[in-house]
């Protein structure tokens, strides 16, 4: 979820559209709308922002909007070169991924917390047959953006090599948060 929400991802995935923003890089920023409480589409900062319906007020609204989230990656992914996921919380990222690799489109994947979407709790927390579907659909991933040595290291535990790793250290918004320090 992102503006006018502030989860950490969103605005991880926000502030990098800025970037590419600036870069004059085309890219469309593809979110959440819970329940209908945002606009289908808005303009913040010069960042375009879709908002897929999605109703979480229940399991049987959650089943119900699967379908419309399947329907909406697929129409994005047709669209695009490559697909950067922004975490293994996102509704359906397996789709994304199983999707990206049917049309040939590059997937980048970037964890966001140790424990939570990072691949060993994604692939090694799994058992049996559920473990080995994991295992092979990060296989599937182009780049995985890796945050930091322990992203790095399991990744390479798991799939011994490091060929499709980026680490890029995480950035901090200087003007939101100041040094204690300092």
């Amino acid at each position: 979820f992102t503006w006018p929400e502030t989860a950490g991802t969103g605005i991880n995935a926000f502030n990098f559209c800025k970037y590419l923003y600036q870069k004059s890089i085309p890219f469309t920023l593809l979110t959440f709308n819970r329940n209908l409480i945002y606009k289908k589409k808005e303009v913040i900062d010069n960042i375009k922002i879709t908002r897929i319906p999605y109703f979480n007020k229940s399991l049987i609204h959650r089943l119900i909007s699967l379908p419309l989230v399947i329907l909406y990656y697929l129409k994005f992914i047709l669209g695009s070169k490559c697909i950067i996921i922004y975490g293994g919380k996102i509704i359906g990222f397996e789709f994304i991924i199983l999707l990206s690799k049917i049309f040939n489109k590059k997937v980048i994947f970037q964890s966001q917390l140790m424990g939570v979407d990072d691949i060993g709790t994604l692939v090694i927390s799994r058992s049996g047959v559920i473990r080995s579907f994991y295992k092979s659909l990060f296989r599937n991933i182009n780049i995985y953006f890796s945050i930091n040595n322990e992203f790095s290291n399991t990744y390479k535990k798991i799939y011994k090599d490091d060929l499709k790793i980026l680490q890029i250290p995480q950035g901090v918004d200087t003007n939101k948060f100041k040094s204690v320090t300092g």
